[in-house]
């Protein structure tokens, strides 16, 4: 077994224990990525109102899920704006869906949390193993 592979294995195992802790413990969110049919916009190109169909929601399990976070809590997800909610997905169930970090646009991205429908306001890779991140902490603003 050469060194590489060894690391390899150890990437593995360390992003399939965040996905298993946080399918564990977490709640289940839905995120809806959305493109631009779904958005109606008004005469000054700004974003009026965002429509989610059903077939658009994907199900993540986030752990922890903090509302009304304090500035330090904030801080400590390594987010810079003011949010409402911080939640906190697996990168790997992230990526098993099929969708990338960079998918997670923060003017086009719903997140349905407990019935509330909030959008992306920050988000940040979090919780780095060598040079794999484990974690996306995602700041939501109410809709």
């Amino acid at each position: 077994m050469s060194v590489s592979i060894g690391v390899q294995l150890e990437r593995d195992n360390a992003l399939q224990d965040a996905y298993a802790h946080c399918l564990e413990y977490g709640d289940e969110i839905k995120i809806a990525m959305l493109g631009e049919p779904d958005i109606t916009r008004d005469k000054y190109n700004s974003i009026k109102y965002r429509t989610i169909s059903s077939g658009d929601n994907v199900t993540f399990h986030a752990f922890p899920i903090v509302f009304q976070p304090t500035r330090l809590q904030i801080e400590k997800a390594g987010l810079r704006e003011d949010v409402e909610v911080i939640v906190t997905i697996s990168l790997k169930e992230l990526t098993a869906a099929g969708f990338t970090y960079n998918d997670i646009d923060m003017i086009r991205t719903v997140v349905k949390v407990r019935n509330e429908r909030y959008v992306v306001r920050d988000k940040v890779q979090d919780s780095q193993f060598a040079d794999v991140f484990l974690y996306v902490n995602i700041g939501l603003k109410k809709l």
